[in-house]
C-alpha cells in the first residue's frame, strides 16, 4: 500500500498538473477488512472444535464497527499532500510515505501477548484487528477479505466569485 501510494504520487509529479482543472492533490492509501458475507470467512477443519458460528460473530463485530463512532474499518492509512518542492526522484522516506508501525518490534498486546506466540513478531494490522476492533484470535484467523486502496484525489476548487483555490498563495 505504501509503495503503490508513493508510485502514484511520483507519477503525478512526473506528468504534472493539468492547470485547467487541478488545484490541489492528495494521494491516499488505506487498508481495511471488508466483510462481504460467508465468502469473507475462511473455513478451517477445526472450526467445530470452537463451537462458534464464525460467520455470525464476524458479521456482528463488523456491524458494530460500522455503527459506532469509536471504531473505523480502516486498519492503516497514508496520505501524501502535494508540495511544490517534491520531485519524482524523492524516496519514500523523503515523501514521508513509510509505514511508521513497521519498526521490527512486535505489536503483541492483550490477547496477542501469550507465551505460545512469543516467537511471532505481530504486525500492526494484527494488533489493530485483535486489540482495537475486538476480533478474537480464532476470528482473526478466519478473516479472508481485505481491501487495499491507493488513489489520487485531484481537486478543482472555485469560489462563487470564480476565484480558483491556490494552496501555495501567500496569505
Amino acid at each position: 500500500m505504501y509503495q503503490r501510494t508513493a508510485d502514484f504520487y511520483r507519477a503525478l509529479l512526473k506528468y504534472g498538473k493539468d492547470a485547467t482543472f487541478d488545484d490541489d492533490y492528495n494521494v491516499e492509501g488505506s487498508l481495511q477488512y471488508a466483510y462481504n458475507g460467508e465468502d469473507s470467512i475462511l473455513c478451517l477443519e477445526e472450526d467445530p472444535y470452537y463451537g462458534s458460528d464464525f460467520n455470525y460473530m464476524i458479521d456482528l463485530i463488523d456491524s458494530f464497527i460500522y455503527q459506532t463512532h469509536y471504531y473505523s474499518h480502516e486498519i492503516n492509512s497514508v496520505s501524501i499532500v502535494y508540495k511544490l518542492e517534491h520531485t519524482p526522484d524523492w524516496t519514500n522516506e523523503q515523501l514521508d510515505c513509510l509505514d511508521p508501525f513497521d519498526d521490527g518490534q512486535s505489536w503483541a498486546e492483550g490477547w496477542l501477548r501469550h507465551p505460545n506466540l512469543d516467537s511471532i513478531c505481530m504486525c500492526y494490522a494484527v494488533h489493530d484487528l485483535c486489540t482495537h476492533k475486538d476480533y478474537s484470535i480464532p476470528d482473526f484467523l478466519r478473516l479472508n477479505d481485505f481491501w487495499v486502496e491507493a488513489k489520487v484525489v485531484c481537486q478543482h476548487i472555485v469560489e462563487q466569485d470564480g476565484t480558483r483555490y491556490d494552496p501555495f498563495k501567500e496569505t
